[in-house]
């Protein structure tokens, strides 16, 4: 940059050291000129000054400008990252809640199936308690039923004793051939109603009522005596 310099007239002294003037002029003058050069100086100094502040203000100017459009630059690239960020986060949470909502889905099927495991199990404990109780119910029943047809046969057995003593302490007063047809009837009395061969050894129930033996009780539904329907029966055994 070019500066430019004040058009100035030449000073006296020097119009005389050329035109051969008088050295006492020159010294005369010589304090004059040296103030006249100080100004000049300072003058272009002044201009100096004056023109690195436009310089200076550019470059400010330049430099703030750069730092705008770095500043913006940096805002852009922020913003793109908070987008894909953000996107990202969203993705994220949307494959979460897709997670989410099929675990939830299977947590609830098993949560169902669990309960109705837990109920089938319950009635099936409901049941087999029931059964139980029935089951100890019936027995008590047949071991009363045994203990009943026990006492029936004891009270059997002491009946037949009771008529054999009869029998034996009873005097024949007849002849041999009455003697025999007693012992007869009484083996009548002691035969199947059915087969009227074998002896009698099964009571029927809930009769109680002793008429058939062994091999015939099959054969019977209902008792030769009373006609009464069998539920069951059971086998004695007589001397």
């Amino acid at each position: 940059m070019s500066l430019t310099l004040p058009v100035c007239s030449l000073p006296d002294w020097l119009v005389n050291s050329i035109l051969g003037l008088d050295d006492d002029a020159y010294f005369q003058d010589q304090p004059q000129h040296l103030d006249h050069h100080q100004l000049v100086d300072q003058s272009i100094i002044n201009q100096e000054k004056d023109c690195e502040i436009p310089q200076s203000m550019a470059c400010s100017e330049s430099l703030a400008s750069e730092l705008a459009k770095q500043r913006l630059e940096m805002d852009w690239l922020l913003q793109l990252e908070n987008q894909r960020l953000r996107t990202v986060v969203q993705e994220k949470g949307r494959q979460q809640a897709v997670l989410l909502q099929r675990y939830e889905s299977k947590i609830v099927n098993l949560m169902h199936q669990k309960d109705k495991d837990l109920e089938i199990a319950r009635n099936r404990t409901m049941e087999l308690q029931n059964l139980l109780i029935r089951a100890e119910v019936e027995a008590h029943e047949w071991q009363r039923k045994a203990m009943d047809n026990e006492a029936m046969v004891i009270g059997l057995n002491n009946r037949l004793e009771v008529v054999r003593a009869l029998d034996v302490e009873s005097v024949c007063e007849s002849s041999n051939g009455e003697c025999r047809n007693r012992e007869d009837q009484e083996l009548r009395k002691l035969a199947c109603k059915l087969c009227k061969a074998r002896r009698l050894s099964i009571v029927f129930l809930p009769c109680r009522h002793l008429c058939s033996c062994t091999t015939c009780e099959s054969l019977l539904e209902v008792c030769p005596t009373c006609e009464s329907v069998k539920d069951s029966s059971i086998e004695i055994f007589l001397d």
